[in-house]
């Protein structure tokens, strides 16, 4: 479909089905499209910093082809991070990714536009806390990345460390997306998922703040 433009708007009709029925009789097919699914949000909110905002079961359809696609619709709510913003999430998730949530908390505080914290120690060591019981349940399905990422807006309230609006966009996107993808497959795992793509990004930002810094003034 190369007629797309900025001022064009280019529709479709395919068809489809709802990526819950059209999947109900096949657990290898529901597996696989939940770890699609997230490998496509990963890639829009960390590589290209372009994410859909509402990706509800009803905005996911099912291609009716022998090797089903997953359809995405309605890309009426969209968001991007600033570059600082960006950067800074990155950071965060890897902290969360590596289990390391004293970390996590620092980086709250000290990257923070604003923030009257009168207790960092406290505040660190309870993200550090929300976070360990997310590692020690890896695999148990108790607990949820965006559950996670909601206790720690949670706690960043109660400290008075403010976070950044767009942060918000991210986590609440994460939120519905994951109970899309525990419902194809219980054991998905976002924060394994995410890894790879969060450490290659960091390479690059790593990289290119290197050759900033080595360019000839």
């Amino acid at each position: 479909m190369g007629m797309a433009r900025e001022n064009i708007l280019v529709e479709d009709f395919v068809e489809s089905a709802n990526i819950f029925e059209g999947s109900k009789d096949d657990p290898a097919l529901r597996k696989r499209l939940a770890q699609l699914g997230f490998r496509a949000f990963v890639k829009m909110v960390f590589e290209d910093n372009f994410f859909h905002g509402d990706l509800h079961p009803g905005n996911l359809k099912l291609t009716r082809e022998a090797t089903p696609r997953i359809l995405v619709l309605d890309f009426g709510i969209c968001s991007e991070l600033s570059p600082k913003d960006r950067f800074n999430f990155i950071d965060l998730f890897d902290a969360v990714a590596r289990g390391d949530g004293r970390l996590a908390g620092a980086l709250l505080i000290e990257r923070a536009s604003l923030q009257d914290c009168t207790d960092r120690a406290g505040f660190e060591r309870e993200i550090a806390k929300v976070v360990d019981a997310f590692h020690r349940d890896v695999g148990g399905g108790r607990l949820k990345a965006g559950e996670i990422l909601s206790k720690v807006l949670s706690l960043a309230l109660n400290y008075r460390v403010r976070l950044e609006s767009q942060y918000t966009s991210v986590i609440l996107s994460i939120l519905v997306l994951e109970g899309v993808g525990r419902t194809l497959d219980p054991g998905i795992d976002i924060i394994k998922l995410a890894a790879p793509v969060i450490l290659k990004e960091k390479l690059k930002d790593w990289y290119h703040g290197t050759q900033r810094e080595n360019a000839p003034a």
